[in-house]
């Protein structure tokens, strides 16, 4: 049993219960993961730590995937299949990773959100950008060590002179920002 994990869940359990973070009950973390996790309070409530973990493994898949679909996404023409499913293998072979995205953590959601981020980036459109720093925000407000990320893509985008893509995506992240810890400023 790895501690942490309780305490993510009793957060959790205490949002669904209509508590909210740091005004109830102190938590470590950004707010983002006990909203989340609060509307599938029931899973664990019904199959205990175990029900928690195979939700949370199954965020961790979907973050995998995202990671193929990423790799592919970057990979030159002809290389593209190659790419994703190295990555995938790399991924789904590595056991420290599988530990880390099934364990009712920060880790599986937040990664989540960072490779959803990454994946809109990839794409010219100011409506991709505006997506991208939103996730990048959600994932600064599931783990808060995250919050580098916003301004490290942001100067990478800036460097790139994508300025409709730089564009969204401050108004993405600022918004986000704004969205995850706004209602704790007041």
């Amino acid at each position: 049993l790895n501690q942490d994990e309780g305490w993510y869940l009793y957060a959790a359990n205490l949002v669904a219960e209509g508590q909210v973070p740091y005004r109830d009950f102190f938590f470590t973390q950004g707010p983002v993961m006990p909203w989340v996790y609060s509307a599938f309070a029931g899973i664990w409530k019904t199959w205990g730590l175990l029900g928690a973990r195979v939700f949370t493994l199954g965020l961790g898949v979907l973050g995998m995937l995202l990671a193929m679909g990423l790799a592919r996404r970057l990979a030159p023409d002809g290389q593209k299949g190659a790419a994703g499913l190295i990555v995938l293998f790399l991924l789904g072979c590595n056991l420290y990773h599988l530990y880390y995205v099934a364990i009712p953590k920060t880790y599986a959601l937040a990664s989540l959100f960072v490779l959803a981020g990454f994946f809109l980036a990839t794409f010219d459109s100011l409506f991709c950008a505006l997506g991208a720093g939103i996730l990048f925000a959600f994932a600064a407000g599931t783990r808060i060590s995250l919050g580098a990320i916003l301004p490290v893509v942001g100067f990478g985008l800036l460097l790139a002179r994508r300025w409709r893509a730089l564009f969204g995506f401050c108004l993405g992240g600022f918004g986000g920002l704004a969205l995850v810890y706004g209602p704790f400023l007041c």
